[in-house]
């Protein structure tokens, strides 16, 4: 049995983008600079776009720890093949594929959209809030270029406030730590750890950034499966089982145990 302990992360570039216009009466609309126009534009080329695939060293080290048979371990991470896995993986487990989706691309998402203040005025401005999120390997300016190549060099007009932006970050899956986790999980039937990847963005990289290691690691009940499990995030009816949070709760406490031990 091979556990997933997530031992890297994706990081944020989170980005507002604004566009002016020409407030005026929306009865004559002729010839008006409506604000909306250059935001919608944008976001349907946000919708569209598909970052550049990366194979990255954390997602090879998660598919081989895996076990798969070794013609779709090949095809995770092939560049050219990881996309027909998806579309595959996708007729049967959407949450899946999404997931082999995020971890293997620079991945973007508008989120948010404002604009006008009246049904009869022509919008002055208009706005668009977009998810951007890197993998290891990849830094803001990345996420700086891919956008600029979406939406041209002016951004179709629009100002770019940024928010929030870090790299992909990770921790070596070695040290006492590491070890401390294998102890603890094998105490409860795990044959070993493999290391894996998170896309979403924890506070785990403010400590990678000071130089401390860090892990995400649980131990749930099979009250729902690992593609459900990754729907429920910011999802309806998102949740863990009450059965979960004492599973890891024990895990923890195990890992503690055996982390002093090793002293």
């Amino acid at each position: 049995r091979v556990q997933p302990v997530m031992v890297a992360e994706k990081g944020p570039s989170w980005r507002t983008l604004q566009a002016e216009g020409t407030p005026g009466h929306a009865s004559t609309p002729l010839g008006r600079e409506n604000a909306l126009e250059p935001v919608v534009e944008a976001v349907r080329a946000l919708l569209r776009s598909e970052g550049p695939v990366l194979v990255g060293p954390e997602w090879r080290a998660f598919v081989a720890g895996l076990g798969a048979d070794p013609g779709l371990a090949g095809a995770l991470v092939d560049p050219n093949l990881i996309d027909g896995v998806i579309a595959e993986v996708a007729e049967t487990d959407p949450g899946v594929a999404r997931y082999l989706h995020a971890c293997t691309r620079l991945t973007v998402a508008p989120t948010i959209m404002q604009g006008g203040s009246k049904a009869n005025t022509i919008p002055d401005q208009a706005s668009v809030t977009v998810d951007m999120r890197l993998l290891p390997g990849q830094e803001p300016a990345d996420a700086d270029r891919h956008l600029h190549e979406l939406l041209g060099e002016d951004l179709g007009g629009m100002t770019d406030e940024v928010h929030d932006a870090m790299g992909g970050n990770a921790s070596p899956a070695s040290g006492r730590l590491w070890e401390a986790l294998g102890a603890a999980y094998g105490s409860l039937g795990i044959d070993e750890l493999t290391p894996a990847m998170t896309p979403a963005t924890t506070d785990a990289r403010f400590f990678r950034e000071r130089g401390v290691r860090a892990y995400g690691a649980g131990w749930f009940d099979e009250t729902a499966s690992f593609g459900e499990f990754l729907d429920m995030f910011h999802g309806n009816d998102e949740r863990i089982s009450v059965g979960s949070l004492d599973r890891t709760v024990d895990l923890l406490e195990r890992v503690v145990v055996a982390y002093g031990a090793g002293r």
